[in-house]
């Protein structure tokens, strides 16, 4: 085998690894692109989970409040009704 055969051979293994190398990276920069934007739709859902979250413990507490002022005055009532009788 000539030396010009070894050398070309050579750049010929040199030039599919780099092709290889370059494939890969960018393979790896898509997949890296990918998981970036699931990340960032979790990120939205996950703000989006904790409005509703917020909103429906707000809606709770205006509930209670409400329950509370209906009822207050029944439960006084009640204690007044309790002491009378004693």
């Amino acid at each position: 085998m000539s030396t010009g055969t070894i050398i070309a051979i050579a750049a010929g293994v040199l030039v599919v690894l780099l092709i290889i190398a370059v494939v890969a990276r960018a393979a790896g920069r898509r997949r890296n692109e990918r998981r970036r934007e699931q990340a960032a739709e979790l990120r939205r859902q996950a703000r989006t989970s904790s409005i509703e979250a917020d909103s429906a413990s707000a809606a709770a507490d205006l509930q209670v409040a409400a329950a509370e002022r209906i009822h207050r005055p029944a439960r006084v009532a009640i204690i007044a009704d309790a002491s009378a009788m004693r």
